[in-house]
């Protein structure tokens, strides 16, 4: 089992065994449905515990958890990007970003996420698919950037943001014209699927 220490001074080896003997005392139900992880609605906990599970499956290859290759067989992570996962730290004051933007300029959008946010009211665009949890700092210089300077500073950035939005430059094949809402809904659906397979449904209480 991988040894970390989070940001309360417990090592998440601990946190593991409680969840196992009493999740839910100690953890949040799993929402029942992607769809219910949306901005202004989704505990920053599931972003956290993703993250986790994510570094988990990269640094301890004795994890009894469903391998990270079975889950994410279609995502393409280079050495760099590894080592970039098995480097990354937990921090607090974590921000909630946007991978497409909220309010991009109207020539920026294409028609895919014109028809998400015009037929669809934003389904998509605040769906758990395009959001990642970031700092405070690195968001407040992301703002409504485009997905192409934000995909220019995942690849540049030495200390990575967010295990989750790497996977999302990958998803996308670090090209802004990958990442569509259909890629998002996917991306979305997969990290879903994998909390899953570690929690329980709320449904189930």
């Amino acid at each position: 089992m991988a040894w970390q220490i989070n940001e309360c001074g417990l090592s998440y080896g601990v946190l593991s065994i409680w969840r196992l003997l009493c999740p839910s005392v100690f953890f949040p139900f799993l929402p029942d449905a992607p769809g219910t992880l949306r901005y202004r609605q989704i505990d920053r906990y599931w972003f956290r515990a993703l993250d986790y599970i994510l570094w988990e499956q990269v640094v301890d290859k004795t994890s009894s958890r469903q391998s990270f290759d079975n889950l994410l067989a279609d995502v393409k992570l280079e050495a760099g990007n590894v080592e970039a996962i098995k480097a990354y730290r937990f921090r607090r004051n974590r921000s909630i970003e946007h991978l497409h933007p909220q309010n991009p300029p109207q020539d920026q959008e294409t028609k895919e996420w014109l028809e998400d946010r015009d037929q669809k009211k934003d389904l998509v665009r605040d769906s758990f698919g395009n959001l990642a949890m970031i700092s405070s700092s690195f968001n407040s210089a992301q703002g409504n950037d485009s997905i192409a300077v934000k995909f220019g500073r995942v690849q540049d950035s030495k200390n990575l943001e967010s295990i989750k939005m790497l996977l999302m430059f990958r998803a996308a094949n670090g090209k802004k014209e990958g990442w569509t809402p259909v890629a998002a809904e996917e991306h979305g659906n997969k990290m879903f699927d994998l909390l899953k397979s570690v929690y329980t449904i709320s449904s189930a209480k």
